[in-house]
């Protein structure tokens, strides 16, 4: 048994995203490749069940030398008492039952070892296919995330301004008074902003968390990708 290569699908319509038929090409041969892995296994476990029968009926033939050894001397004896002609003996045929269960079993080895050796092929097989799917559903993904990047300059430029005068407003402290000024007056002064110091100052602190602002189960791209791997015509987020 060899590692063949896999079906190809046919030619997609000319008007279809190239990039999206090749991912369901990907998609059809790596679920050929797993299939292929797991008959394989299945054949596998199917000859070792026959190699234990195998060694089963050996032990059961060399048994039946045995009886059949004993069944001649008692036929031999009672043709003896008796003035008959000797029996035929079955001691060939039982013999040959041992050799052919013998070469069963060492051909059941044989098939035993050839499958195993060959099982990593397999494996590898349905690695690169699998491996091939992330690669064509990341060639998707790339431009879907340099729309996103942009998207984030975009809004980061004026969000870093804003963010620098937020900076500046709570950095107005009673200190900035200038020298000889009544701290304590100027701290009362400040007092009605203390409300809302408190949230620019929280709101700073939590601004460039990863979690701010998540509100879907798992992020984006995973949700996409495993929508991917399932359909190759599944939709992409709009950045």
């Amino acid at each position: 048994m060899s590692v063949t290569s896999l079906k190809t699908p046919q030619t997609p319509h000319r008007d279809a995203d190239p990039l999206r038929t090749a991912l369901a090409q990907a998609i059809e041969q790596a679920r050929e490749a797993r299939e292929s892995v797991e008959n394989h296994r299945a054949a596998i476990e199917k000859t070792r069940i026959a190699v234990r029968e195998a060694e089963r009926a050996v032990k059961a033939a060399e048994a039946g030398i045995q009886t059949a050894r004993e069944n001649h001397a008692a036929a031999l004896a009672d043709a003896a008492g008796s003035d008959a002609a000797p029996p035929a003996s079955g001691m060939r045929r039982a013999r040959q039952a041992v050799e052919d269960a013998g070469d069963h079993l060492e051909s059941s080895k044989l098939a035993l070892a050839q499958l195993k050796q060959e099982l990593p092929l397999w494996e590898g097989a349905a690695r690169e296919a699998g491996i091939k799917v992330e690669e064509t559903i990341s060639l998707i993904l790339a431009p879907c995330a340099k729309r996103l990047l942009e998207r984030c300059r975009d809004l980061v430029r004026p969000a870093a301004k804003a963010r620098l005068a937020l900076i500046d407003f709570a950095n107005d402290q009673p200190s900035s008074a200038g020298a000889g000024a009544d701290f304590l007056a100027v701290s009362r002064g400040l007092k009605p902003l203390d409300a809302v110091l408190e949230e620019i100052t929280n709101f700073l602190a939590n601004i460039w968390r990863d979690d701010v602002g998540r509100d879907d189960a798992a992020p984006w791209a995973a949700r996409v990708r495993a929508a991917l791997r399932e359909n190759a015509q599944a939709p992409l987020p709009e950045f």
